[in-house]
C-alpha cells in the first residue's frame, strides 16, 4: 500500500495514475450497463470525452485560478458553464453515435430538460470525485512536506546539540591538561593518552544515531579516569554499571554530560574532597541512570546556586531528551545542602 501511495503521489507518475483512473472509471461504467446494451463499450468510450474535458478544466483552470484564490462565486459560475458546455458536447456525441448506429436508442430525443439534467449530473459526479481526490492528495502532500520540514528541523537541532558536546568536553579536558603541565606533573602524559582515546571515540562513533551502551560506558570510564588523574586523592568515584549493556542502544554522548556536570558542581578549593556516585541499570528496555556528587562546603556553593548552575551541558541533555524521547523520559534533579543528585529514566522500548 505504501508503494502504491508513493507511486500515485509522485508527480513523475501523473500520466500513469490519470490513465489508471480513467481506465477504472470506464470499466465501472461498462460493467454497469453491459447487460442492458450490447454496444455499451463503444458508447461509454465516446462519452468519456466530455467528462475528461470537464474534469481537466476543473482541475487545472477552475481550482487553481479561482477556488484556491477564494473566488468562490466565479468558481461556481465557471463550473456551471463548464458542465453546460460539456453537457452539450456529450449530447452532440450521442447524436453522432445515433447516426452511426452505435447508440441503441434511435428514438432518443436530444436536449430535453430531463436528458440534459441527467447528462450534466453524470459529468458532475466525475468532477466531484476527481476534485475530492485532488484535495485529499494535496492535503496529504502538504502534510508530508510539513513532516519532512519538522524532521529536518529536529535533525538539524540535534546535530547542533551534539556539536556542542565536543567543544564543551574538549574545553574542560584541555584546561585539565594545562593545569597539570603548569604543575609539571608526570600525569600530563597519561592525560594525553586518555584524551586521545576519548577523542577517537568522539570522532568515529558519535556520528551514528545509536551506539551500544557498552561503548558509552567505556567512554564514561575513560572520562572518569581522566578526572582521577587531575583530582588525585581528593576524588573518590563509586560506579555501578548493570544490565545488558552490549545490546542496549542509546544516542552517543548523552550520559557523559551529566557526569561532566557532576564534576563541575563538585569543584571547590584545593582542599575540597570530592565524592561522586554513578549508577546505571538497564533492564526490559528501561534505563535508569543516577549521578550524585558532593558539594563544596558553604559559603563556596549553596544548594540554590548549584541548582541554577546547570549551564549549557544540562540544558543540552534536557533538549536532546525532549527531541529523542518525547513523553518517554524523566529527568529529575535533587539538590541538597551537601549533595547534588540527578536521576534519568528513559523508556527504550521504541
Amino acid at each position: 500500500m505504501n508503494k502504491l501511495l508513493a507511486f500515485v503521489l509522485n508527480l513523475d507518475n501523473r500520466l500513469y495514475t490519470h490513465l489508471l483512473f480513467w481506465l477504472a472509471y470506464y470499466a465501472y461504467r461498462v460493467g454497469t450497463y453491459l447487460d442492458r446494451y450490447v454496444t455499451t463499450p463503444q458508447v461509454q468510450f465516446f462519452e468519456l470525452f466530455a467528462k475528461v474535458i470537464a474534469v481537466y478544466i476543473n482541475l487545472y483552470i477552475l481550482l487553481p485560478y479561482l477556488l484556491k484564490k477564494k473566488k468562490n462565486l466565479q468558481y461556481g459560475i465557471g463550473l456551471l458553464a463548464t458542465l453546460i458546455l460539456c453537457g452539450i458536447i456529450q449530447t452532440e456525441v450521442i447524436r453522432l453515435m445515433i447516426r452511426s448506429g452505435i447508440y441503441d436508442d434511435p428514438e432518443y430525443v436530444l436536449y430535453t430538460g430531463r436528458k440534459m439534467s441527467h447528462i450534466i449530473f453524470t459529468i458532475l459526479v466525475v468532477v466531484a470525485y476527481t476534485t475530492v481526490i485532488k484535495i485529499l492528495k494535496e492535503a496529504y502532500q502538504t502534510q508530508q512536506v510539513n513532516q519532512q520540514i519538522n524532521r529536518e528541523r529536529l535533525e538539524n537541532e540535534l546535530k547542533f546539540l551534539k556539536s556542542q558536546i565536543n567543544p564543551h568536553f574538549l574545553f574542560n579536558a584541555l584546561n585539565n591538561l594545562y593545569s597539570l603541565i603548569l604543575m609539571q606533573s608526570t600525569k600530563a602524559k597519561d592525560v594525553v593518552l586518555k584524551l586521545s582515546d576519548l577523542l577517537s571515540y568522539m570522532l568515529y562513533e558519535t556520528n551514528q544515531e545509536l551506539v551500544p551502551l557498552a561503548k558509552d560506558v567505556a567512554y564514561l570510564e575513560g572520562f572518569i579516569d581522566l578526572e582521577k588523574l587531575r583530582f588525585g586523592d581528593e576524588l573518590t568515584v563509586e560506579t555501578h554499571f548493570q544490565g545488558d549493556l552490549a545490546h542496549t542502544y542509546l544516542p552517543p554522548m548523552l550520559l557523559v554530560t551529566l557526569v561532566e556536570n557532576a564534576f563541575k558542581h563538585s569543584m571547590g578549593n584545593e582542599d575540597t574532597l570530592v565524592h561522586i556516585r554513578i549508577a546505571l541499570h538497564c533492564t526490559d528496555q528501561q534505563l535508569a541512570f543516577e549521578v550524585e556528587n558532593s558539594l563544596p562546603p558553604a559559603p563556596l556553593m549553596t544548594p540554590d546556586q548549584n541548582a541554577k548552575k546547570s549551564g549549557v551541558g544540562l540544558r543540552n541533555v534536557q533538549r536532546r531528551l525532549e527531541l529523542l524521547y518525547p513523553q518517554k523520559h524523566a529527568l529529575e534533579i535533587y539538590p541538597t545542602e551537601n549533595t547534588y543528585l540527578v536521576k534519568l529514566n528513559v523508556d527504550l522500548s521504541n
